[in-house]
């Protein structure tokens, strides 16, 4: 059992209790910072410090706000400090999050940025990505399959309204270009090809999910309300097709290059007054 223990601070007149699980509790004006390893429990709102040290200046220190202050009304964030720097990270419940800090990146690995089944609706950025293309991070290296160029000629980019966008906006929902997937896979079915083989065709599938909810009970004007919390929501089976568009143009800038190649050719051989040799 975690060794629960409990103290009340005043400060301006108000009454502030904490429940401390497994940490020292040291009082400061306004709230309260905690160091151990378990967080602790705020009973009445204002802030919360959690620290690895016992001193004040004694490593990073974590603090939880759950009330307004200046230019975060109606926010709940969390501050990391050690004293000098500080990083921020302030949520409006139903709206929006905001990051302050110098970069924010994984931990470690490669992981990703949302998934095909909850995708990022939309990414502002001030500058383009940037992709490793370190040649030491590479292997297999060759020139770009002719079969595959052979079936991108047959590949028509298209315009097209997307459904969620025209289901929110109606006949308002703008025109996008691009290439359809299932254009793709067909074209290079038709070469031989395994559009799966390549990195620019993607396609992903997810199994049913069901939903998981607990019955919770709170008190509203004296009075004890059941509530139902999902916990995990209901997901349908399904599917989708996805491309990396960045690959797909560079098909498409090679595929232009060896038309380009083949036509300057020909017209060298006009030129020569030689009957051009057939070419693709």
């Amino acid at each position: 059992m975690a060794n629960i223990s409990h103290f009340t601070q005043t400060v301006n007149g108000v009454s502030v209790t904490y429940d401390i699980h497994d940490a020292n509790a040291v009082p400061r004006s306004g709230g309260a910072v905690i160091s151990g390893n378990t967080l602790a429990r705020i009973v009445d709102n204002d802030f919360l410090a959690i620290r690895g040290g016992s001193g004040y200046g004694q490593g990073a220190q974590l603090t939880l706000y759950g009330k307004d202050v200046s230019g975060y009304e109606g926010y709940a964030y969390l501050i990391a400090s050690d004293g000098v720097n500080a990083s921020e990270f302030a949520l409006r419940p139903g709206s929006h999050a905001t990051i302050s800090c110098m970069s924010f990146r994984p931990l470690n690995g490669n992981p990703a940025l949302g998934n095909a089944e909850y995708p990022w609706g939309q990414i502002y950025s001030t500058n383009s990505s940037i992709s490793t293309s370190d040649s030491r991070y590479k292997n297999s290296v060759k020139n770009i399959d002719d079969k595959l160029l052979d079936a991108w000629e047959n590949i028509e980019p298209k315009q097209y309204k997307f459904n969620d966008a025209t289901e929110k906006k109606g006949e308002k929902a703008r025109y996008h270009t691009g290439y359809l997937a299932q254009d793709i896979q067909a074209e290079c079915e038709k070469q031989g090809v395994n559009a799966s083989d390549y990195g620019l065709f993607c396609y992903d599938e997810w199994e049913e999910q069901e939903e998981v909810s607990e019955e919770i009970e709170t008190e509203k004007n004296g009075k004890i309300i059941k509530e139902k919390r999902i916990i995990q929501p209901k997901r349908e089976k399904g599917n989708k097709y996805s491309l990396r568009y960045e690959e797909a143009l560079v098909v498409e800038c090679k595929y232009l290059r060896r038309c380009i190649k083949q036509l300057t050719a020909r017209i060298e051989q006009l030129e020569k007054g030689k009957e051009p040799e057939a070419s693709k």
